[in-house]
């Protein structure tokens, strides 16, 4: 049995606010549905986040994307099996997309500790959960006790997980994933990974776009996984998608400027997302910098470097007020929540919005922003 295996393909997700990026991300998907027909496939498998919001702010246009995606595969018999992710469970009630989704197309939804079969091999779901949530984590040990019953070799584990081996923050051990599996077929993490879990193949695909300025070190590596179940083995299908790439300006006058852009400008792969890294000193000069650049690329980004910060932004480097920062936020919001506060401001400062939003979410579902020093002066000040 063949199975293709994607996760992390956020329809809807319009980066940077242009349509072009929301365009580029159903691209990526109807090129995964593509190769699910070419290579005649058994199941076509979500391991979460197919939508980038629970239920779309804008239109409609990712429910259309995926039901017609999914219709395709269905009328060439081929399974469609979706796990929700995080980016897929709506924060307060209602119903997801990717309830309406599988309604609208036959496709099979799996939920925690539950379990389908297909052509001979049963698929069992593990949803996203928060491992920094002491109920979340609790409830999620129960499903992987109830999931150890489950396990054969004939039985692929479908999760939404992140493991510390790829992911220091809100994740698991690996050896938390129940034993006895066949395959596992996981999603969460952005880069392609292939672990040994309990001696046998854990697969993250990766996103199918690029979804954060993070990702772009893996740019030319984004696909799905095709898994034949009979002797496991793997085929990553590499899919092209839109260019982004870094760039560190290190002009020092307007004239080194120009003849720097100019180089650039020939460099730079055409409609390309660029990632621009300016000096302080020339910052009046940016908007003839983007005019510049715009005649060739889709959209430039510009990040004013500050002179107290290391001189390589292109780097996982943190600033060098990095300490300085730290100790005033902890001076405004008290010691945890401002330790808290500052993560967040780093995982955007190095671009990853994804890993700044689950921080933020952790946040304040942990209580600790409603105890801190601060929270407690705004309420009496309300009073």
């Amino acid at each position: 049995m063949q199975i293709l295996h994607v996760a992390d393909v956020h329809l809807g997700k319009r980066q940077y606010n242009l349509q072009e990026r929301e365009l580029d991300f159903y691209n990526a998907f109807e090129k995964s549905i593509e190769i699910a027909l070419r290579e005649r496939v058994d199941a076509y498998v979500v391991a979460g986040d197919l939508f980038d919001t629970p239920v779309p702010y804008t239109s409609l246009q990712p429910l259309r994307v995926a039901v017609s995606g999914f219709r395709k595969l269905r009328e060439r018999g081929i399974e469609v099996i979706l796990l929700p992710g995080d980016h897929d469970k709506p924060k307060a009630r209602g119903v997801p997309s990717i309830e309406f989704v599988s309604e609208m197309t036959g496709a099979k939804l799996l939920r925690s500790s539950k379990c389908i079969e297909v052509k001979g091999y049963k698929f069992c779901g593990l949803e996203a959960f928060n491992p920094l949530s002491e109920s979340e984590l609790e409830r999620a040990k129960s499903y992987v006790r109830t999931l150890r019953r489950e396990a054969s070799k004939r039985a692929v584990l479908v999760a939404h997980v992140g493991v510390k081996d790829l992911m220091p923050f809100q994740s698991v051990e690996k050896e938390f994933l129940p034993e006895g599996f066949l395959y596992y077929a996981l999603g969460h993490i952005h880069k392609y990974a292939i672990l040994e879990v309990h001696n046998t193949k854990a697969v993250y695909p990766g996103s199918l776009e690029t979804v954060s300025r993070d990702e772009i070190p893996e740019i030319n590596n984004k696909g799905p996984v095709l898994v034949d179940l009979k002797d496991l083995s793997l085929q990553k299908i590499r899919i092209e998608v839109r260019p982004q790439v870094k760039v560190q300006l290190r002009a020092s006058s307007p004239i080194e400027l120009m003849k720097e852009l100019n180089e650039i400008y020939k460099k730079v792969p055409p409609n390309s997302v660029v990632h621009l890294f300016v000096p302080e000193n020339l910052r009046a000069y940016v908007t003839r910098i983007v005019n510049t650049l715009s005649e060739r690329v889709l959209h430039v980004r510009i990040d004013v470097i500050k002179s107290g910060y290391a001189n390589n932004p292109l780097s996982d480097a943190s600033p060098t007020v990095k300490v300085s920062l730290l100790e005033v936020l902890k001076d405004i919001y008290g010691e945890k929540l401002g330790s808290k506060v500052y993560d967040v401001i780093q995982a955007y400062i190095e671009g990853n919005d994804e890993k700044a939003e689950q921080l933020l979410d952790e946040l304040f579902k942990s209580g600790v922003w409603n105890r801190s020093p601060y929270a407690f002066s705004q309420r009496r000040l309300s009073k």
